[in-house]
């Protein structure tokens, strides 16, 4: 029993970096940001004929919640306005869990609703509502968000070094992940199931695609439909593909399990490509949660790595702070944690005794402080670009140099630092 227990365990609670669950948030949180954004006619069946109606059973349980005006074009037009937000805010990792708690539900209510009406319009949609319950409960903002970074700052004390980066490992991260995994595995296979079931090993040459082919109507998939051999091919393949979808669940320990998903992974990008062009289907949010076959922290550090010898060839951005400065202090910590590629050198400017009195960042090529300092540090950091682009508004830097001079004269009282131009040279790095 116990070794039927550990297997369970080891299966459905691998412990998992962090970061790669962070990083699986973004990819879904980035779609599905997009996708509600850009499908704002959704709204517009609250103003369709009710004949045409048909909801899903748990949809018709909501609307008895909340009444009728679950199905009205302003009511609609709310829910996307709630998930805009919701989902940058997952997305930027800020109240992370609440942000996802929110931004779930309210995914499958804009999905459902259109569903209702036109049962062909939601494809892969499906997928990410249970990526993102599932990223609702797990710890999916304790790594590359605004809520790990503010847990990171109020680690940091004055007088001490900055606190260092540990990749921390969760097993409810890797419960996340594999509850993705064996949905996107487990709902391939079943549609290779159903094809079988119904129509029988022959189904690639029963008709069913070339009747798609003709229905769609699109310029390829009327091109294909003249050359059956190819329509059968395309079918046979997409089938195959299907049902040896829970080979993306075998252990990668071997060589040819990691060919077998890889394959199996780029056919069903082809198919994407196909399903677009061919038969007018859009399957993108199936393949944002590919990621999830992945240890894509590797990724990550690799792109680190690549960025580190790229900034030590051309120059990396020294940044000055007082480190007996509380504000001074966090500041540096929350840039230690978006300092993601190592473009940052830390430098507390403070360690030979000394007092400094300004904030200020060195390239090689010139030493700025102050406001200028943050935008420097802002261009070094691709996560604080959209920042930078703000601050080059008009009024932005008149405003940002007296509110940081503002802050830096009441220092006694806020905690705030910058480094002067007479500060002597640094004594310590950290």
């Amino acid at each position: 029993m116990a070794v039927i227990v550990n297997a369970w365990n080891r299966f459905w609670f691998p412990a998992v970096p962090l970061r790669r669950l962070a990083i699986v948030r973004m990819f879904v949180c980035g779609f599905a940001l997009i996708d509600v954004a850009a499908t704002g006619y959704v709204a517009k069946v609250g103003d369709a004929n009710k004949l045409f109606y048909d909801p899903l059973p748990i949809y018709k349980v909501f609307q008895k919640v909340i009444g009728q005006n679950a199905n009205t074009p302003v009511f609609l037009h709310a829910v996307q306005v709630i998930l805009i937000v919701s989902l940058l805010l997952a997305l930027v990792g800020f109240a992370t869990r609440l942000a996802l708690i929110v931004a779930a539900p309210l995914y499958g209510l804009w999905w459902a609703t259109y569903f209702a009406y036109a049962p062909a319009g939601a494809h892969g949609r499906l997928a990410v509502v249970i990526a993102l319950l599932a990223l609702a409960i797990a710890p999916s903002g304790r790594a590359y968000s605004l809520d790990s970074l503010l847990r990171r700052s109020r680690r940091a004390r004055p007088g001490e070094s900055l606190p260092a980066f540990v990749d921390e490992k969760d097993r409810l991260a890797g419960w996340a992940i594999r509850v993705i995994a064996v949905y996107l595995a487990t709902a391939y296979f079943l549609a290779a199931y159903a094809k079988l079931r119904n129509a029988g090993i022959g189904w690639p040459w029963g008709g069913a695609f070339d009747a798609a082919l003709v229905e769609k109507h699109t310029a390829i998939g009327s091109f294909l439909f003249k050359y059956p051999w190819i329509d059968h091919i395309m079918a046979g393949s997409a089938l195959l593909w299907e049902a040896t979808a829970l080979v993306t669940l075998l252990p990668m320990s071997k060589w040819i399990n990691r060919r077998l998903r890889d394959g199996w992974v780029l056919y069903g990008l082809t198919f994407v490509v196909i399903s677009e062009f061919v038969l007018d289907i859009n399957f993108m949010g199936w393949v944002c949660c590919y990621v999830v076959f992945y240890n894509v922290e590797i990724a990550a550090d690799r792109i680190k790595e690549l960025a580190h010898r790229f900034g030590d060839r051309f120059g990396r951005v020294s940044v000055l702070y007082d480190g007996g400065c509380t504000l001074c202090v966090r500041t540096a910590s929350a840039l230690q944690g978006l300092d993601w590629f190592g473009r940052l050198r830390l430098v507390n400017a403070a360690a030979d005794g000394s007092q400094p009195a300004h904030f200020e960042s060195d390239d090689g090529h010139s030493r700025v402080r102050g406001f200028r300092a943050y935008r420097r540090l802002a261009r070094a950091l691709p996560a604080l670009w959209p920042a930078l682009a703000l601050s080059y508004l008009p009024g932005v830097s008149w405003a940002g140099e007296r509110i940081y001079g503002y802050i830096a004269d009441r220092r006694a009282r806020v905690g705030a630092c910058a480094i002067p131009e007479t500060a002597a040279q640094p004594a310590s790095q950290s």
